[in-house]
């Protein structure tokens, strides 16, 4: 049965994003107009009474406009780091996809198991953050209250641009450059959880991926931006390694072992792109096992992962820093390869001015 699910979901998703149309996704298809009329009623209504979104903290939000990754957690984490100089309390409110439980407020992580209580990304942003407190909460306008009773006095938002009960100081907003909007169809029948004209409410857009499509594709996006974002607050950026890390040892380093065979494991919406990483980093990828966004990797999975790394003649296994809270808590103890994780940052085009445009938004 997972086979087949998975099957069906590889499916939808190659139809999404473009890639292929097959004949079972037309009732998706006919089903856009309603989509797009609920998407429409809902949008006037905080156009027409922008009292309706609320927060008692100014917010930057970071978000896109499909389903799937487009860098937002990287992004997060790098809007931290610049941001803490300014010496504002800081504070994080996020869904957090891939957890069961009630809304939680914590700062630091203190054990694995609090890992996986938190899910993977508020557990990475803990770890790399961890005077900085993290509000989990579908509804994030409690969320942002609950930071502010921690003495929280910015706020960044995760994946919230379509939370538009969150009134936000500063809206930035993710493209994915390689796949801008997959087949152009909003959900189910594509990726897009709202059609490009949304951006007209964006303070500015990154172009996430931008080393992953040509020059000519990227300036064409570009021109087509500029229909309802100004170009000077249109930023490609990417993601570069900035170091290493051997799951089990505490220290970085500066990279892993040139051209060993390497097999990736990872669970993250675009598994194509850690591939991509490992390769240009000279590690030879022999193979590879995904698994669906923010899933959870029991022993079993685990243990067959490794044991078909072993069958190709693998030396280590990678896997995004995002997949380490889904592994089996033993991992670096069980498997008999070693475990290499890249330290990854986002790059932007004139970040400078990017930072200094969201401080004045907040700061206002």
């Amino acid at each position: 049965m997972n086979g087949f699910k998975r099957f069906w979901a590889d499916a939808w998703l190659s139809e999404a994003r473009g890639a292929s149309s097959p004949f079972w996704t037309l009732p998706l298809r006919l089903l856009e107009p309603v989509v797009r009329g609920v998407i429409r009623k809902r949008s006037n209504e905080f156009d027409q009474d922008p009292a309706r979104a609320r927060s008692s903290l100014p917010v930057v939000s970071v978000g896109n406009l499909t389903v799937g990754g487009t860098n937002k957690t990287p992004t997060v984490d790098w809007i931290l780091r610049r941001l803490s100089p300014h010496g504002r309390a800081l504070g994080v409110v996020t869904r957090g996809y891939g957890r069961s439980g009630p809304p939680r407020t914590f700062r630091g992580v203190d054990s694995r198991g609090d890992e996986l209580d938190l899910g993977d990304e508020p557990a990475l942003l803990a770890a790399h953050h961890p005077n900085v407190w993290i509000a989990i909460d579908p509804d994030r306008v409690r969320g942002v209250a609950s930071l502010e009773s921690r003495g929280v006095e910015w706020v960044v938002a995760d994946d919230a641009f379509q939370h538009r009960r969150l009134a936000r100081a500063f809206d930035l907003v993710l493209v994915d450059a390689s796949c801008p909007w997959g087949s152009g169809r909003l959900l189910p029948a594509g990726i897009l959880r709202e059609p490009p004209s949304a951006l007209s409410r964006a303070s500015a857009v990154l172009l996430t991926r931008a080393d992953e499509a040509d020059e000519a594709d990227l300036e064409r996006l570009r021109n087509e931006l500029e229909e309802w974002v100004p170009r000077d607050r249109i930023h490609p950026a990417r993601l570069e390694v900035s170091g290493w890390l051997r799951l089990g040892s505490t220290a970085d380093v500066r990279s892993a072992p040139s051209g060993e065979a390497a097999f990736v494991l990872t669970g993250i919406a675009r598994p194509e792109s850690l591939v991509r990483t490992a390769r240009a980093e000279s590690l030879e990828v022999v193979g590879w096992s995904t698994f669906r966004d923010h899933a959870k990797i029991g022993s079993e999975p685990f243990r067959r992962v490794v044991a078909e790394a072993l069958q190709k003649g693998a030396a280590l296994l990678v896997c995004s820093e995002k997949d380490l809270p889904n592994l089996p808590r033993d991992a670096a103890d069980s498997s008999p390869l070693p475990i290499w994780v890249p330290r990854v940052e986002m790059s932007i085009d004139r970040g400078d001015e990017l930072l200094a445009r969201i401080a004045t938004a907040l700061s206002s």
